[in-house]
């Protein structure tokens, strides 16, 4: 049910003073909630857009966080809209688009407006390729948040690494831009010795993307002072978040590189760590450390083979939930080479893991994604774990939504 007709929303749109504008912006954000009725919006108000465009450039901060918030809410509500809203452009500059007017916000003085600039670029990036290849070509939009990431402000520094996470996702060249901004490793090295378990976490989820299949950026990372001790430090937070996103940023620098595991299995605190997160009362904290774990003991030293075998030892406690399926994609065909690499550890190893209802459906679920493609480790897995074993009730493949 509309809160207000067509007549008061077009008087809505046309009001210059702030007190009307902050009304109207209260309204959008109010009718933003689903797709249906933001298209519906839209659709009977083709200046509504233009319009929350140009109150990004208003000299009111308030009207600012406002214009960002619901531009933001209505990239939330589905890719459709999120387009519409990356497409659009100001009503009176018509060189001004979305990412344009954001980006001017990220280097205004209001803490408030640049948390929700970043917030907002993160919402019209999120799961899109091709949005976030937009959004990270504007200019000074990658510089604007790396810069962010060195506010006084806690909550400013969390959105800025939630952006670039989320524009580094599907994004290799986005990931080395990133890496590449000067800074931007220290910076992140920085948060993960703070005080705040968000700040840190949200450093440690942009480490893991920044890391993940880039040598460059690993090397940064190796390079930078404390930035390694401190993720494997993080190891045994007292906060399930930051952990979990410490063992991504682990299995990260390691993935795929033998000379990676081995530095990284020197660190004091990373197998000790590993190994305890394995005993977690959370079941993503413990997929992400055993994955760590597997990346780390692609090494050559007997300190991997030590490794797998605490690995072995741990397993019968670990419980592979639905939810810790629910991973992004682009790591779909590393998930299975680690669980394979697992597999095929030892025979108590395998013995335990077929024994898990949760890790079979996972990996029916990862060999259904990743069929036909030279990178599907599920299915040798499978084997692994099913020969000679009666089939069980679970043996059925789960829906691939649920990746």
């Amino acid at each position: 049910m509309w809160l207000f007709n067509g007549n008061s929303t077009s008087k809505l749109l046309q009001r210059q003073d702030v007190e009307g504008q902050l009304q109207l912006l209260n309204v959008l954000h109010s009718k933003a909630d689903c797709a249906g009725d933001v298209e519906k919006l839209l659709h009977k108000h083709p200046s509504c857009l233009p319009v929350v465009l140009q109150l990004l450039r208003s000299k009111h901060a308030g009207v600012q966080q406002q214009a960002a918030m619901v531009l933001g809410r209505f990239a939330q509500t589905g890719p459709t809209v999120a387009s519409q809203v990356l497409d659009s452009v100001s009503s009176t500059r018509a060189s001004d688009g979305s990412v344009a007017g954001l980006v001017v916000l990220l280097g205004c003085g209001a803490a408030a407006v640049q948390e929700e600039a970043a917030h907002c670029l993160s919402r019209l990036a999120w799961d899109s390729p091709a949005r976030q290849d937009s959004i990270a070509a504007e200019p000074g939009a990658i510089t604007g948040l790396t810069a962010l990431l060195n506010s006084s402000d806690g909550a400013v520094q969390c959105a800025a690494a939630a952006a670039l996470s989320v524009l580094s996702d599907w994004c290799p060249a986005n990931r080395e831009r990133i890496g590449r901004e000067p800074g931007a490793v220290a910076a992140l090295a920085a948060l993960l010795d703070g005080n705040s378990t968000h700040a840190q976490a949200a450093a440690a989820s942009l480490l893991t993307n920044l890391a993940w299949k880039c040598p460059a950026n690993r090397q940064r990372i190796r390079q930078e002072p404390g930035a390694v001790e401190r993720l494997t430090a993080l190891l045994a937070s007292e906060q399930a978040r930051v952990q979990q996103s410490a063992a991504w940023a682990v299995a990260g620098l390691t993935l795929g590189s033998p000379a990676d595991s081995d530095r990284i299995s020197q660190e004091p605190q990373a197998i000790p760590g590993l190994v305890a997160l394995l005993s977690s009362s959370q079941a993503d904290v413990q997929f992400a450390g055993a994955l760590a774990m597997a990346a780390a003991a692609e090494g050559s030293s007997k300190v991997q083979q030590t490794l797998l075998r605490e690995a072995a030892a741990a397993w019968p406690a670990l419980c592979f939930e639905e939810q810790v399926s629910v991973q992004p994609p682009i790591f779909s065909a590393d998930v299975s080479r680690l669980l394979h690499s697992l597999a095929a550890g030892s025979a108590a190893l395998r013995q335990s893991m077929a024994g898990s209802k949760e890790l079979i459906q996972l990996l029916k679920a990862l060999q259904q994604r990743l069929e036909g493609t030279p990178d599907n480790m599920a299915t040798p897995t499978l084997k692994l774990l099913t020969q000679g074993r009666p089939r069980r009730c679970w043996d059925k493949v789960v829906p691939i939504e649920c990746l």
